[in-house]
């Protein structure tokens, strides 16, 4: 996967995409372990900054990458 720096496109990164994995917003806190961290309110909140009309029960897609440069 390439990441592409918005407003920087001379800054970019390649990475190993190692799983994409699809599951409700609702449980994405807890596949990484971060349910204290981020309780709904806030994971949705975050998400609505860019996505307005997102819900817990939207499905959403993990990608899990390497650190770059592996």
């Amino acid at each position: 996967m390439l990441y592409v720096c918005d407003g920087a496109p001379e800054q970019s990164v390649i990475v190993n995409v190692i799983r994409c994995t699809d599951m409700p917003l609702s449980k994405a806190a807890a596949y990484f372990g971060m349910s204290d961290e981020w309780p709904d309110d806030v994971m949705l909140s975050g998400m609505r900054k860019h996505y307005p009309d997102i819900k817990l029960s939207d499905i959403v897609q993990v990608i899990e990458h390497t650190p770059p440069g592996q």
